[in-house]
């Protein structure tokens, strides 16, 4: 017994240590494979972000459009909104007022060189913003400059607040398919902030998604998905290092940091030109007291539950958040309301935005509805499409994020 106990106190420390090895080199391994865990968690997740896209059935696709008309950077004295060229290639279907694209080249084309950014004032705003929520700020992204401009609405005026250098894709056309290396022109919202931290290393403070493609693009067939605004590999330069983009809006890392801090996570808008046009007071107030006077008159109908004045302010290409077209939502309108005995309704911070490419005949406008009625009650957020024809807005499709 007591050569069985001194045999023990020999091996011991050994079986100790060898323990103690053996749970180290575990403890090694373990932290290894959580390590990689976490980057394929990320790399899942970002591919997965960027692959997302909203089940809808678009028609087919159109080739690219040409460019409009250019701004020219305003001078001193009295602004003139600058002249358009005259595109005289025929409409396509479903967009009314917007020149039909021309076909895609076989070759990428090359970013023309960064020109002088424009110069703003009180008369000299970008066409595409007519009003805003009060204190809201915008985003305005022109890919001929590079450079992307943080305004704010203040006092029934936009101001300009700062601008920020910026790349956009290696292809300088409007965006029409996946993988063309493209970022779409047009008028979106934010649906969402990622933060870096799980993310890839690549997009660097973080990433705004953007709610492409919209209504617009999807009607007129256009293509890809995964579009965000976002900051970079904090070991790179933007200009030299990195250069241009697949399709994405890439902006440093300190300027996302800083604008992160003023807009809305979800909501807020940043409209994508490749060269800004100028518009003058006088036609922003026309189109902000047409559209103000609109969503009154669609509010107004609603309440009164007049469900044939409110229909007729829907096209009759109308299609539904839902995808409905108009034939079905006029049923459901009118079978709803034939039982309602009272309707309330409340449009909070509406925006109205002119996507420059269709001629001023085409609005965005987003705003947050809240809905009561005698059994029923709910709120969201929705974006119209208007479409003008002969002097009257109707919309032409909506979205609710």
């Amino acid at each position: 017994m007591k050569k069985t106990n001194d045999l023990l106190r020999l091996l011991s420390p050994k079986i100790l240590l060898i323990t103690t090895l053996i749970l180290f080199f575990t403890s090694i391994a373990f932290l290894i494979l959580f390590v990689r865990e976490q980057q394929e968690t990320k790399r899942l997740l970002a591919l997965v972000l960027e692959k997302q896209d909203r089940i809808y059935a678009p028609t087919p696709q159109s080739p690219e459009k040409p460019k409009q008309g250019e701004a020219v950077p305003p001078k001193p004295g009295p602004t003139a909104e600058p002249k358009l060229e005259p595109k005289p290639e025929p409409k396509p279907a479903g967009i009314p007022g917007k020149p039909q694209p021309q076909a895609e080249a076989k070759a990428k084309t090359p970013a023309p060189p960064v020109a002088t950014p424009v110069r703003f004032d009180s008369n000299t705003i970008p066409s595409p913003l007519i009003f805003a929520g009060t204190n809201e700020y915008v985003l305005l992204a022109e890919k001929d400059t590079k450079m992307l401009y943080l305004f704010r609405f203040v006092n029934n005026a936009f101001t300009l607040v700062k601008s920020y250098p910026c790349l956009t894709g290696a292809n300088h056309r409007d965006k029409q398919k996946t993988g063309d290396g493209a970022t779409p022109e047009g008028v979106f919202f934010f649906l969402r902030f990622i933060p870096g931290k799980s993310l890839p290393k690549q997009y660097g403070f973080g990433a705004f998604v953007m709610n492409y493609p919209n209504f617009l693009a999807r009607k007129e067939g256009r293509q890809g998905n995964g579009i965000w605004l976002h900051g970079h590999d904090p070991e790179k330069n933007i200009g030299k290092d990195i250069v241009n983009t697949k399709g994405c809006i890439v902006v440093d890392n300190k300027a996302l940091e800083e604008i992160s801090k003023l807009i809305k996570q979800r909501g807020t808008p940043i409209i994508v030109v490749s060269k800004i046009n100028i518009s003058d007071k006088i036609n922003r107030d026309t189109l902000s007291k047409e559209i103000s006077t609109f969503l009154s008159s669609w509010k107004q109908s609603w309440e009164s539950i007049n469900t044939k004045k409110f229909l007729s302010l829907y096209s009759r290409d109308f299609i539904s958040g839902e995808g409905m077209s108009f034939a079905a939502f006029k049923q459901q309108k009118e079978k709803v309301n034939r039982h309602k005995k009272f309707i309330k309704i409340s449009i909070e911070d509406p925006a109205v935005f002119i996507p420059p490419e269709y001629g001023g005949k085409v609005a965005v406008v987003r705003f947050h509805q809240k809905y009561n009625s005698d059994n029923f009650k709910t709120e969201s957020s929705k974006i119209f499409y208007l479409k003008k024809e002969q002097n009257k807005w109707q919309i032409i499709g909506e979205s609710i994020f």
